[in-house]
């Protein structure tokens, strides 16, 4: 087991099952979301403040639906992308848009809120492998930008 103050070589947030537990408020068998790195095992102090975020988060298990949603759609990706675009950039239906990182978690988000606005969607990502992918997703139109020439 690694402590969750320990370095990690890849950063980033997981949702954990909890094997074993001291504190009350996260018994054996609950599901956790804690920004300590991709690893196989975390021992975190709940007391303690955390580096990023304000500790760990409890989650309640959807029938279903799987747990990873909450690093992505319905987590901070998904917050992100509903904050920035629909709070700060007020889309109206015939706008047009272009999302940059496109095929990442924020932005294939960002181009999906964007089509159910009435948008037209111009996403840029990096690879044809990840134009495609846009493309599936609803976005009007996909550019490579290591290959496609829009000067």
């Amino acid at each position: 087991r690694l402590l969750a103050t320990d370095q990690t070589d890849l950063p980033g947030e997981q949702v954990a099952r909890v094997i074993e537990s001291k504190a009350k408020d996260f018994p054996v068998g609950s599901l956790v979301c804690v920004h300590a790195g991709w690893r196989s095992h975390t021992v975190i102090d709940v007391t303690q403040p955390r580096i990023f975020g304000t500790g760990v988060d409890l989650f309640h298990e959807v029938p279903g639906i799987s747990p990873s949603l909450w690093l992505g759609a319905v987590g901070m990706p998904g917050v992100t992308a509903y904050l920035s675009f629909l709070e700060r950039c007020e889309p109206k239906s015939g706008e047009v848009i272009v999302v940059t990182a496109a095929s990442g978690a924020v932005g294939a988000i960002v181009g999906q809120l964007a089509k159910t606005c009435g948008l037209t969607v111009i996403g840029i990502a990096g690879s044809k492998d990840k134009c495609e992918y846009i493309k599936s997703l609803g976005f009007d139109y996909a550019i490579n930008y290591k290959e496609d020439n829009i000067s």
